[in-house]
């Protein structure tokens, strides 16, 4: 994660099955996310716009002080793709996304 509002690599596939341990570094200087972008992310992400500095408890994300690393584990059971972003207003229009494909 960095400044720049991108995630370096900004896609990846996996197995059905496999779980990941995500591991981000952020580089920038301000405190970032990552999130997958799961059902119940989804509908944190349709309050935090009304409340900018609520935390995320959603286990499908972590927040990285600047300077830090974070983990995020998560097991990928169902085939499709799947996105990650940082739901703070702003980084999903100017494309703070990635890419996770699910592939047998």
């Amino acid at each position: 994660m960095n400044d720049q509002m991108r995630f370096l690599p900004d896609w990846m596939t996996v197995k059905p099955g496999e779980t990941i341990r995500f591991v981000v570094k952020n580089v920038g200087e301000h405190e970032d996310e990552i999130m997958l972008l799961t059902k119940k992310a989804m509908d944190h992400a349709k309050v935090t716009p009304q409340h900018p500095g609520m935390e995320d408890d959603a286990d499908s994300a972590v927040t990285v002080p600047p300077s830090k690393t974070g983990e995020l584990v998560w097991q990928f059971i169902r085939v499709g793709n799947f996105m990650i972003s940082r739901l703070m207003p702003g980084h999903v229009e100017v494309r703070m996304l990635g890419s996770i494909s699910v592939r047998r």
